[in-house]
Parts: structure tokens; C-alpha cells; sequence
């Protein structure tokens, strides 16, 4: 099962002193079942605000949201692998089954399978603080995963990544969506990132945070930097982002 996010009328503002912060303003968006949707926009202009209302965790919104089928699941997957010290790859992503019931033999049995499906068949027994930022946040993925969700979250889950790690994660990721067709909202400062991954680009105008662009993605996949195409996308989105960072107009004059 897969599910549809809508956000209707949606706005979020925080006390601030004497005043209320607007964060997030007449938001209006639907995420079709299995979409790859990726949020970008300035610092503070509420992406990770409305990947919290999405995720249940802030309910002091205005307007609207609904998850369909209500009863949907969902994984989120944060910046950091937020992974308990004394519990080794195996036993961080078995807790999460534990906790909805799943016994133990088989919630270890299917972190086993998840991990190394993610590449970590060799490490499941291994300590996170014995384990690179990469691999790390490898184990943060199966966790996610290994729900099933029908809708995963992520909030910059590769930013701390050096470029070459973050670039096999996200073929990682990639491929797992594919093979699942999981909804995924994704946010990132990374425009690259979106354009190689999402098949739907939000930008968000500077605070308080409104949907200013959005760019469907029709480019085949798998996309490389190196393409033309996404090239000129990337310039688009930027371009919505931050208008003074366009690339500047060549004049064919002589």
C-alpha cells in the first residue's frame, strides 16, 4: 500500500515573544501515492516544518492535512542516524519491529535481510561508533525501511556525507523507490540532489513559506550530472530559489 499527503489551506506560526512567527502560509498541495517529491527553498522558510506536521509530529497548524488511507504508515529518516550507542547495526533496526510486536528471532531475521540489502551484510554486529558516517546512516535507512511504509520522510538525510557516500546512498535510495514506490517527501538544500532524485520539485519562497515553483521531472532515469537536461533543470530550480544566482543571459550580439 502506498498513500496520497494533502496539505489544504496550511499555515504554522510560532510565538516569538509578544509575536506570532509566521512560518508556513496558505499551503496547498497534494502528493499523489507514490510520488518522489523533494522541498527546497531558502534557510527557515518552513521545509522541515512540513515534513513535521506530515510526520504527526506538530499539530498546532491552521487548515488542513490529511494522510490517505489514514491507517498509512510512515519512516523518517533524519539528518542524523540518531542510533543507540549500545545496540549494534542488527539490533537498531530490529527495535523498531519489536516495538510494534514483531518477536525478536524474527524482527533480527528481517533487519539482517534489510541491512544487507542496504550493503551492510557485513557489519550487523558491529557498534554504530565502530561504523563510518556513511555506513551509519545506511543502518538509518534499513530502519526506515524495514516498516514498509507506505510513506517515507526525510529530512537532509545525506548532508553530513561526504559527496561520494552521499552519491551511493541516494542510488541506494533510488533503487529501493523504484523496486517499492513508496511516497517519499524529501527535504534538501541540495538542488542536484533533488534534481537526480525527485520526480516532482517544490520550492518554498523565503519565510513565511509559500509554494513559488514547481517542476514536474520527466527526465529518464538513472540521471547524471553530466546530462545536459539536468543541467538546465538545475539552473530552473536555482533560478526560483535564489533569482540573483541565475546564470546571467548571453547576449549574441557582436
Amino acid at each position: 500500500m502506498t498513500a496520497r499527503l494533502s496539505f489544504t489551506k496550511l499555515s504554522r506560526s510560532f510565538a516569538e515573544s509578544r509575536d506570532e512567527r509566521a512560518v508556513l502560509e496558505d499551503i496547498e498541495l497534494v502528493l499523489e501515492p507514490g510520488s518522489f517529491t523533494a522541498l527546497v527553498g531558502p534557510s527557515g522558510s518552513g521545509k522541515s516544518t512540513l515534513l513535521h506536521i506530515a510526520a504527526g509530529l506538530d499539530t498546532g497548524f491552521d487548515g488542513q492535512f490529511r494522510l490517505d488511507p489514514p491507517q498509512a504508515t510512515l519512516a523518517y529518516m533524519f539528518q542524523q542516524p540518531r542510533l543507540l550507542p549500545w545496540k549494534n547495526a542488527r539490533d537498531n533496526v530490529a527495535l523498531v519491529l519489536e516495538v510494534r510486536g514483531v518477536p525478536r528471532a524474527q524482527a533480527a531475521e528481517q533487519a539482517s535481510e534489510i541491512l544487507r540489502r542496504v550493503g551492510l551484510g557485513t557489519a550487523l554486529d558491529v557498534l554504530p561508533q565502530q561504523l563510518s558516517g556513511g555506513m551509519q546512516q545506511r543502518v538509518a535507512l534499513a530502519r526506515a525501511l524495514v516498516i514498509e511504509p507506505d510513506v517515507l520522510l526525510m529530512d537532509e538525510p545525506f548532508s553530513a556525507l561526504d559527496e561520494l557516500t552521499a552519491a551511493h546512498l541516494r542510488r541506494e535510495l533510488l533503487d529501493l523507490w523504484i523496486e517499492t514506490k513508496r511516497t517519499v517527501l524529501m527535504v534538501t538544500h541540495n538542488i542536484g540532489e533533488a534534481c537526480e532524485l525527485a520526480d516532482r520539485i517544490l520550492v518554498l519562497s523565503n519565510r513565511p513559506g509559500r509554494v513559488i515553483a514547481d517542476f514536474k521531472v520527466d527526465l529518464p532515469r538513472p540521471r547524471r550530472r553530466s546530462d545536459p537536461g539536468l543541467g538546465r533543470l538545475s539552473e530552473q530550480v536555482l533560478a526560483a530559489v535564489e533569482p540573483s544566482l541565475a546564470a546571467p543571459v548571453r547576449s549574441n550580439a557582436a
